[in-house]
């Protein structure tokens, strides 16, 4: 259900897009919005403990599990943190774990367990209908740009939908292809907003704050979890205003 807040529910996020002159909120999904890497490390730890429960060993399940998690965490960053197919994902892990003892049949066990991995959506982190509602009061155009697949972004876009009790447009840019300034300016075109009266928010540098940047975003909100702070080397043009923030409840005190 749609609830009506009123603007002075979040009055220093009104002056911030007001004195910027900001009337469009463009926001990433993944890990911005919903909890993906939670979600993707549960199903891992629960293929992890099935695949310790089918390993002979004197092994605890949970600490092969664990090992699991860390073994494809390890190949994502060994390709650059790239978005992959979670199948291809694990199909890696298990042949860095087992070498050429690898069995076949095992890997069809796994494609069986991610059956309806991509038929679901990550939960919401639990301030996310709450902000993009107070935005949505607020007068702004809200569009959203994830890099993952057509289907499986319908799917979530379709559930913060339901949440918030309005229609949210996406963007979906394939993972074959890159998450880049094209793309996010495609995502304000889905809605013909202009990128420089744009607020862009995301969690990703990489994939969302420089590309923005290149894109001709001159206001970002980059959402830093872990505290790593802007890359060294990194030089921001010094028209370009970035705000951290440590997680999505934070956007409606930005000042």
């Amino acid at each position: 259900m749609y609830t009506e807040f009123e603007k002075d529910s979040a009055p220093s996020l009104e002056n911030f897009l007001k004195e910027r002159d900001i009337d469009t909120v463009a926001f990433d999904i993944d890990n911005t919005l919903l909890a993906t890497h939670e979600y993707y490390r549960q199903a891992l730890y629960e293929i992890g403990m099935d695949v310790a429960e089918r390993n002979t060993t004197s092994r605890r399940a949970e600490d092969i599990a664990t090992e699991f998690i860390q073994i494809v965490l390890d190949e994502y960053k060994r390709g650059n943190y790239r978005p992959i197919l979670m199948e291809e994902q694990c199909e890696s892990a298990l042949r860095r774990h087992f070498g050429d003892s690898l069995d076949p049949n095992l890997l069809q066990i796994v494609n069986d367990l991610l059956e309806d991995f991509y038929t679901t959506s990550p939960q919401r982190y639990e301030a996310t209908p709450h902000v993009l509602q107070v935005i949505k009061s607020l007068g702004a155009e809200i569009v959203l740009h994830s890099h993952a697949q057509e289907e499986w972004t319908r799917i979530k876009a379709e559930d913060l939908s339901f949440a918030v009790g309005f229609t949210l447009p996406y963007l979906a840019t394939d993972i074959t292809e890159e998450k880049d300034s094209s793309s996010w300016l495609r995502a304000l075109q889905l809605i013909d907003r202009d990128i420089s009266k744009t607020l862009v928010i995301g969690d990703s540098f990489t994939s969302d704050i420089l590309p923005a940047i290149h894109a001709g975003c001159k206001h970002l909100v980059w959402i830093d979890y872990y505290g790593t702070g802007i890359p060294k080397g990194v030089e921001i043009p010094s028209d370009v205003e970035i705000v951290v923030v440590k997680n999505i409840q934070e956007i409606l005190k930005l000042k």
